[in-house]
């Protein structure tokens, strides 16, 4: 087993209980090939140490890891794979199904937007999809096993996201674990990604507090006093051009021609960060939003261009204001 380092204030049951979350590998992890429609790698070659990350069916109880990605730009989401091993070998026979969420990043605590015990709280949530389903696969090489779900083929559609930063969980649902002793246990490879990179590290969630540890939110790697900080995972997929332009074609503006204020509408993923009018001589005029209005009673009559800054890029509007 690696190393384990805490500082002086984690308490001697926390160290206990931090020990018990990781596993050594008896073989080290390997590159796995992946389509050429990459949206994510966080692969690691030659990790040997990884981290419990399953839902016991025998006790009914779940210890889950999260790790963040980011896609630069809006995608439609295709094979997910999560790297990982279990030491004795019978994991590919005990695992019933498996569950996959994602979830927005908490820009205030940059830290997922729910978990798994809430129920809606994810952007997608195939919950427990059983073995045998189309589209989720294990595959098992001595004890590496690892887990690789078709999104689009589980879900029965397209599943779309909007550039930005998320969370990922997929953990195998596990019958003969009572106990769960180490040599059962799926556990996800450490990605050898270094601390503080991305929006966070890895996190761990412990719900029911099997280990005693205390950590019933999502806790930082670093506060569980392991040396690694990541998960090991690949998002396969392709960059969805469409989405943008129909974001773009879904804001209306109106009444158009204008008098004294002109209303806004939008879908919620989109948020409009400044908005500016420009007259036909290129003179530019700071608007002011306020609930989704603009006032406009001030403006000289004729042609003006809207011009609005979103999270999802500009967006222009020919206004006549009469």
């Amino acid at each position: 087993m690696k190393k384990i380092t805490l500082g002086l204030a984690v308490l001697c049951m926390t160290f206990a209980s931090a020990q018990e979350f990781t596993t050594t590998a008896k073989k080290s992890s390997s590159l796995q090939p992946v389509s050429n429609a990459v949206l994510f790698d966080q692969q690691s070659d030659a990790a040997n140490s990884g981290i419990i990350n399953l839902f016991n069916n025998d006790e009914g109880f779940g210890v889950y890891v999260t790790d963040d990605f980011t896609l630069e730009s809006d995608s439609d989401l295709g094979v997910i794979s999560a790297y990982g091993f279990n030491n004795d070998g019978t994991a590919v026979i005990n695992i019933t199904g498996v569950s996959l969420y994602i979830y927005e990043n908490d820009p205030s605590e940059n830290l997922p937007s729910g978990d798994p015990t809430v129920s809606g709280s994810g952007l997608v949530e195939l919950i427990d999809v059983p073995v045998g389903t189309p589209g989720l696969e294990l595959i098992q090489d001595e004890t590496a096993l690892t887990i690789t779900m078709d999104v689009p083929a589980i879900e029965g559609e397209t599943v779309t996201l909007p550039a930005g930063d998320y969370w990922l969980v997929v953990t195998p649902n596990m019958d003969n674990l009572t106990g769960i002793p180490q040599g059962a246990r799926w556990n996800q490879f450490d990605a050898g990604v270094a601390q503080g990179t991305g929006v966070g590290n890895a996190q761990l969630l412990d719900p029911s507090d099997v280990f005693g540890g205390g950590f019933t939110t999502w806790t930082d790697y670093a506060q569980l006093g392991l040396d690694f900080f990541s998960t090991a995972f690949t998002i396969e997929g392709e960059e969805n051009l469409s989405l943008y332009s129909n974001l773009k074609e879904s804001v209306l503006v109106y009444p158009n021609p204008a008098v004294n204020e002109i209303n806004l509408e939008m879908p919620a993923v989109v948020e409009i960060q400044s908005a500016v009018m420009y007259n036909l001589l290129g003179q530019e005029i700071q608007m002011e939003i306020v609930d989704n209005k603009i006032d406009v009673s001030n403006l000289s009559e004729g042609v003006h261009i809207l011009k609005l800054e979103t999270n999802q890029g500009s967006i222009s509007r020919k206004i006549m204001k009469q």
